[in-house]
């Protein structure tokens, strides 16, 4: 698959569409990063794993200050948690999204690099592709839908 004529691998490719889906809430299944995901854990491991997986394909390596990072907002999600007493699941859970969210803005930045906006650009051409047809069916059969 090319981006702005460069070849981009095709599991790159859907990768990035998913997470462009999961990120932008376009179905109720990916709203796991804003109500905590205690209530549907498979939501959150799918991305997660396929991170993880985007992280060990392409080397990429965690600088000392993205780690320092990580580690002083962990250490200030923990005093969070303990001073205001939040020791429910849908709290922790909304810290540990958070940190997801930092660690895989690090690996997307690393692994597409400047063609980031040309993928991005790609994959809403795309949606675009799907979403005008199925616009124009549901102005043309409103009772349908």
């Amino acid at each position: 698959m090319r981006v702005n004529g460069e070849k981009l691998a095709v599991f790159d490719y859907l990768y990035f569409f998913y997470m462009v889906i999961l990120m932008s809430y376009l179905v109720p299944e990916t709203r796991v990063f804003n109500g905590g995901f205690v209530s549907r854990p498979l939501a959150f491991a799918i991305p997660f794993i396929l991170t993880v997986f985007m992280y060990f394909r392409h080397r990429v390596r965690l600088s000392n200050r993205v780690v320092l990072f990580m580690a002083m907002f962990s250490g200030w999600s923990i005093i969070q948690i303990v001073t205001k007493n939040e020791y429910d699941a849908k709290s922790i859970s909304m810290y540990v999204a958070i940190l997801y969210v930092f660690f895989s803005s690090y690996v997307h930045v690393n692994v597409f690099k400047e063609r980031l906006f040309d993928l991005y650009e790609s994959v809403m051409v795309v949606i675009c592709k799907i979403a005008l047809p199925l616009w124009v069916v549901s102005n043309v059969f409103p009772s349908t839908f």
